[in-house]
């Protein structure tokens, strides 16, 4: 099978990495790809937004499997047109793909599901999102709206600070297109534990977490990494909503305990006993 990466970063180079790996593939083509990727794959040079480039090449090299990486292609919608086309990708197509590549519809989508998040207004002039911001006296987070290469984001703690990042998006245009709407939203001042990595044994991690969401409302996400001798899930929540659940952090193992696969091959059930590499951080 003939695998298409679209993207350019680290994150393609680790899909790219194990793809080669598998006794499916035959060949990896990365568009446009990196230098890591040009070691172990072969770059193409089309861009992760060219659209209808993607599709000349998977028709001409009649590519198997389309995985898009980055956000730019699911925007541009390159994994509708792939489809369309008659190809397999994993990736979502451009309208889901809007939770990503446009904030305020990802904060209206969580206002329609009762999901909580920070107050917001979403703003298209400098006049009203001022406003805004000075109702908060000046400690809110201004976002450019679209796909900002992750500096699209401002968090201010004065009306001076939110005033000058929304003359720069709405009025100076920095961030161009994708600052032409921003959302301008409260900020929300609170410790947080970040759990970078938890280990496993008979208690259930998702027990534990459900209480979280239950107890606090608060949102979580559980990614799971497998490894050859043990799992880690990163989360975070609040260090508050954790001692209220009974979870408790300590600084990080440098020796971690591995956990064997059961001997059928079967994944392992997700369970923690405690929270490494733990680390509380001030929003201020």
């Amino acid at each position: 099978m003939k695998i298409l990466v679209v993207g350019s970063g680290a994150r393609e180079h680790a899909i790219a990495w194990k793809c080669v790996q598998s006794e499916l593939t035959t060949r990896v083509y990365c568009a446009p790809g990196n230098g890591g990727t040009g070691g172990l794959a072969r770059n193409i040079p089309v861009q992760a937004d060219d659209v209808a480039g993607l599709v000349r090449f998977a028709k001409k090299e009649r590519i198997g499997l389309a995985i898009l990486g980055n956000d730019a292609s699911v925007a541009a919608g390159a994994g509708d047109a792939l489809r369309d086309a008659g190809f397999p990708v994993f990736g979502p197509s451009r309208g889901p793909g809007r939770i990503e590549s446009s904030k305020a519809f990802a904060k209206e989508l969580m206002g329609r599901a009762a999901i909580p998040t920070a107050g917001y207004g979403v703003f298209t002039e400098a006049g009203p999102a001022l406003d805004f911001a000075r109702r908060h006296r000046g400690r809110v987070a201004v976002k450019a709206d679209g796909l900002a290469l992750g500096k699209g984001v401002v968090v201010c703690g004065s009306l001076e600070e939110a005033g000058g990042a929304i003359e720069a998006m709405l009025v100076k245009k920095t961030f161009g297109r994708a600052g032409s709407t921003v959302v301008v939203e409260e900020r929300l001042d609170e410790q947080l534990l970040v759990a970078r990595e938890a280990r496993f044994d008979e208690h259930d991690v998702h027990g534990h977490l459900d209480t979280v969401r239950r107890r606090y409302s608060s949102s979580y996400s559980l990614p799971c990494t497998s490894h050859e001798k043990f799992w880690a899930m990163p989360f975070a929540v609040s260090a508050r909503h954790a001692a209220g659940c009974g979870l408790s952090a300590r600084p990080a193992v440098r020796s971690p305990a591995t956990l064997r696969s059961p001997p059928d091959g079967s994944v392992p059930k997700p369970a923690v006993a405690e929270l490494d590499s733990a680390t509380v951080i001030e929003s201020d």
